[in-house]
């Protein structure tokens, strides 16, 4: 089923029917040749409602690949497809591509902030945490990253965007400087809150904090996972501050 093909014969056609739809795109033509079959012809099915690949020559890139999958390689040599490697990530624990994930990562970042703000931890600790933090996320062996993201030059340029920080030589080819700085940026946002929220006398924990700390959270969780784009692509965080209770 990964494969999305089932295949059959028939004399000495082989027929390949996508497995979820139970269309057949291709019909191959064999003939004998020596102890075996060599592929002669290939039928391809062109109902654009059925198939819409028109390219001649990447149908035969693309029989060859589905008789290697099906009919040649052994199952430790067959290739996942795309989705089948986006599930199989997915299904690992640590996968920073999660939301869950992610957000439980942050909110160990908002946690602290709250603790600082309320005067219960010290800012040694808050930095030993959040250090540790930013290099288990870029580059600790105990979680899995997504391919072509977690790199200084995609995750770590969107990492300096969304939370306006100067970049600087050292963030060239390093990934656990920017996510440092960005979780430090978070912390600092929320501590201002907590004092904002403490100097506010209209605001009280619940239910003014949650609110407006979740929004943040939520926008730094969509940074972190590449997904920020979608919605409000140049918010930064900047944009997130303490709101008078008296005013919403």
């Amino acid at each position: 089923m990964e494969q999305k093909w089932f295949a059959w014969f028939d004399g000495s056609v082989l027929h390949l029917h996508r497995s979820w739809t139970g269309v057949c795109i291709f019909r191959v033509g064999f003939a004998p040749q020596g102890d075996g079959l060599r592929a002669v012809s290939v039928l391809v099915n062109r109902e654009p409602a059925q198939y819409l690949e028109t390219d001649d020559t990447a149908d035969r890139r693309l029989v060859l690949e589905v008789i290697d999958g099906l009919f040649v390689l052994s199952p430790d040599e067959r290739p996942l497809d795309s989705f089948a490697e986006a599930f199989k990530a997915l299904a690992q624990p640590n996968y920073l591509g999660s939301p869950a994930v992610v957000s439980s990562l942050l909110h160990t970042v908002i946690e602290a902030a709250i603790a600082f703000g309320k005067r219960e931890m010290s800012f040694t600790v808050v930095w030993d945490a959040v250090w540790t933090l930013s290099q288990e996320i870029a580059s600790g062996e105990q979680y899995v990253r997504i391919p072509g993201w977690h790199t200084a030059g995609a995750l770590g340029q969107r990492l300096c965007q969304c939370f306006a920080i100067p970049r600087e030589p050292l963030f060239d080819g390093d990934l656990d400087h920017p996510v440092c700085e960005a979780l430090m940026a978070l912390f600092l946002k929320v501590r201002d809150m907590v004092l904002a929220l403490e100097a506010d006398p209209a605001a009280t924990w619940n239910p003014h904090a949650p609110t407006r700390i979740n929004a943040l959270h939520d926008r730094a969780v969509t940074v972190f996972l590449g997904t920020s784009d979608l919605l409000h692509p140049s918010r930064t965080i900047d944009d997130f501050g303490w709101v008078e209770a008296g005013e919403g």
